[in-house]
C-alpha cells in the first residue's frame, strides 16, 4: 500500500469513529436535567468499542504503523505509547459497557458513568490527534518533500 493510501485510510477512519463519537456525545443527557437511556449508552459504547477494536488492530497490523517505523524510525516511543493507548481505551470501554449491563444503575451513577464516558471521548479525540499529527509528520511533510 502507498503512502498516500495509508494516509487517506487511516484519515477515513478517524472520521468513522468521530461520527460515532458524535452519535454517543448525542446521547448523553446526564447533567443536563434529563436521564440518559443505559441500554442505548451500553450498546452505542459496545459498538464504538467493536470498531476501534478492528480499527487499532488494522493501525497495528498493517496499517499505519508499520510504515511509520519503516520512514521514521526514531518515531517508535510515539508508537508505543500509541499502543499502550489502544489498550488502555479499550479497557475502558470494556468497565462502562460492564457497569452498564449489571443492572439497573441509579441516577447518580448514571451521572458518575456519562462523566466517564465523556472523559474517554476527550481521550480518545487527543489519542486521534496525536495519530493525525504523526501520519501528517511522516507521510505528507517528510515524505511529500523529499521530491
Amino acid at each position: 500500500m502507498n503512502m498516500d493510501r495509508i494516509y487517506q485510510k487511516a484519515m477515513e477512519e478517524h472520521r468513522e469513529i468521530n461520527v460515532q463519537i458524535r452519535r454517543l456525545k448525542d446521547k448523553i443527557r446526564c447533567g443536563q436535567g434529563q436521564p440518559s437511556n443505559q441500554e442505548e449508552l451500553r450498546d452505542l459504547v459496545s459498538e464504538l468499542r467493536s470498531h476501534l477494536k478492528e480499527h487499532f488492530k488494522i493501525e497495528e497490523e498493517g496499517g499505519f504503523m508499520t510504515p511509520v517505523l519503516e520512514e521514521r524510525p526514531q518515531a517508535e516511543s510515539v508508537v508505543l505509547h500509541l499502543k499502550k493507548e489502544h489498550e488502555e481505551i479499550l479497557d475502558q470501554c470494556d468497565d462502562i459497557i460492564q457497569t452498564l449491563t449489571s443492572g439497573s444503575t441509579s441516577p447518580e451513577k448514571l451521572e458518575g458513568v456519562c462523566e466517564t464516558i465523556k472523559n474517554l471521548i476527550q481521550q480518545l479525540g487527543s489519542h486521534e490527534k496525536q495519530e493525525d499529527d504523526l501520519i501528517q509528520t511522516v507521510f505528507v511533510d517528510e515524505i511529500g518533500t523529499k521530491d
